[in-house]
């Protein structure tokens, strides 16, 4: 089974668009802004995280940001401080809309713990491609200490992780799940590949012009696993020893 985007049909019900979507160019000549301060942040972090997405954190430099932006550097100064201070916050604003959604499909009761994971990577991956710019950033400097091993983003990475191994505990607890498995590393590996699935999709497939995701197929490969049952399960074990 797949789930298609770009269809509002297919859409999972807790994807929605978090960030502004209104043009930059509502920034007057004269610099004044008629947008609230939040939105016009939010309005930088946007076009910001394209260019990031494109370049190396270390090639974009101040004067790229206001050309993208279209607005003076006296206007910029206004939002933000410095480069490193938009960068940091791309990556906040991504991690805190995931943890939104996240936190969204948890507390559903009219779901079981099955359901939900199918629902979780469903809406976390449509909401990945929504704000793919944002989300790639993420994904460059994940690896890296510059901004993601500070005390905030390891929270956030672990607050996201607890939401989803919580959810398996449920399972587990109500005999849904096997109980021999570690939760958090089943919910680490599936958010991981739920995250490249969402970024660099397995199938490109001609539907339209639609683009494919796979993650219902994704969480049934996690839930079921791929090994047939052994008519030996002893012998099995033995040959590993």
């Amino acid at each position: 089974m797949v789930s298609r985007i770009k269809s509002p049909e297919s859409k999972p019900k807790y994807v929605k668009k978090l960030l502004m979507q209104k043009p930059l160019d509502r920034f007057d000549k004269s610099g004044r802004d008629p947008l609230s301060h939040e939105e016009a942040r939010n309005h930088i972090i946007e076009r910001a995280a394209n260019l990031f997405a494109e370049r190396r954190y270390d090639q974009v430099t101040l004067d790229d940001l206001i050309s993208i932006l279209g607005i003076g550097k006296g206007t910029l100064y206004r939002y933000f401080t410095n480069k490193a201070e938009i960068y940091s916050r791309i990556l906040e604003v991504g991690h805190e809309n995931l943890l939104t959604l996240l936190a969204e499909v948890q507390s559903r009761e009219d779901m079981g713990p099955s359901e939900k994971l199918h629902e979780i990577a469903r809406s976390m991956a449509h909401f990945i491609r929504l704000h793919q710019d944002i989300y790639t950033v993420m994904a460059i400097e994940e690896p890296k200490d510059r901004y993601c091993r500070s005390a905030k983003m390891l929270r956030y990475r672990k607050e996201r992780i607890r939401i989803v191994a919580s959810v398996v505990n449920k399972g587990q607890h109500d005999d849904i799940f096997r109980a021999d498995f570690d939760s958090w590393l089943f919910a680490q590996s599936l958010m991981g590949a739920i995250w490249v699935e969402a970024i660099f999709p397995s199938s490109e497939g001609n539907n339209g012009g639609k683009q494919i995701l796979r993650t219902e197929e994704i969480v049934s490969l996690f839930l079921h696993g791929i090994q047939k049952e052994a008519r030996n399960p002893e012998r099995d074990i033995r040959g590993f020893e």
